[in-house]
């Protein structure tokens, strides 16, 4: 980030205990407000000049009632925070602990732009990059796709959503139908990418210990109601279907953190599918 030090950063501070000390607030250099402006500087070179001034509203509140005077300090600050907009930061791997894996972080404002993605641990990132050689190196084939479309039967808009499916080249699967067990472990070995588009994660069409003995290749796209909701018990590790995917050799996989409607799912997967692998126009979720 873009760090700041010496000369530049005692500026700072005078400029925020001397707008402090103007509004009648008691304030010195060590003071936790002139804290906060230090890591903000520290680590708002990814940050708007715009989202820097809502820090800083958050930081002072009342304390600077005049708007003349937040802007005063917003410009100060802004002066000393290198801003690369335009950078790229490498890849974030989020490893949740089980208080805080039901939350989005990948939808931080902050995140925005930037590869991120969540690993069960280190050990398990260490095993990928011994496993996979050059991970960067991994192809994803939109031919070798194999979806699961309304296995239940009970999706019937879903199923008019996503009927697409059936026209694309190499694509396999099935509609209407809960899937075999031999056609689930085939398509998660063989193919690139499985799509799953019912309710849940499909755990009641492969059990757990099934799909942990597979060598799995395909990534999993899961568009059910908490399919990448994972569960504790007592002082256990949290555990789920997504989880079981990645352990089983799936490079990645997509899914809802909650429950949401199913039109929501079809919008969001269209929008997916659409940015991701680039498919004719699919047709939209009726209203």
């Amino acid at each position: 980030g873009g760090g700041m030090v010496g000369r530049g950063w005692r500026d700072v501070c005078k400029q925020v205990t001397t707008l402090l000390s103007g509004s009648g607030v008691e304030c010195d250099g060590d003071c936790v407000e002139v804290e906060y402006v230090r890591e903000l500087v520290r680590g708002g070179w990814c940050l708007s000049e715009a989202e820097v001034g809502a820090v800083l509203r958050d930081i002072f509140g009342t304390r600077l009632p005049r708007k003349s005077q937040m802007d005063k300090l917003q410009r100060a600050v802004c002066k000393q925070v290198s801003f690369h907009p335009s950078a790229t930061c490498g890849p974030v791997l989020l490893m949740l602990g089980k208080g805080l894996c039901s939350l989005p972080w990948e939808s931080m404002p902050v995140a925005r732009g930037q590869p991120i993605c969540r690993c069960p641990s280190l050990s398990f990132v260490h095993a990928q990059q011994i496993m996979r050689s050059d991970l960067s190196g991994i192809v994803v084939e939109r031919e070798k796709t194999f979806y699961v479309l309304n296995p239940k039967g009970d999706l019937p808009r879903t199923e008019k959503s996503f009927a697409w499916f059936c026209g694309e080249e190499g694509w396999e699967g099935v509609v209407g139908r809960a899937p075999t067990v031999e056609e689930t472990s085939t398509a998660l070995k063989d193919k690139d990418i499985y799509i799953y588009c019912g309710h849940g994660s499909g755990e009641s069409y492969m059990l757990s210990g099934q799909l942990l003995s597979l060598d799995s290749r395909a990534v999993a796209v899961l568009m059910g109601c908490s399919s990448g909701m994972l569960t504790d018990s007592d002082d256990s590790d949290p555990t789920g279907r997504a989880l079981n995917h990645l352990i089983s050799g799936s490079p990645a996989v997509v899914a809802n953190l909650w429950d949401v409607t199913d039109k929501d799912i079809d919008r969001f997967c269209n929008k997916l599918l659409e940015s991701w692998l680039d498919p004719p126009s699919p047709s939209p979720s009726p209203s």
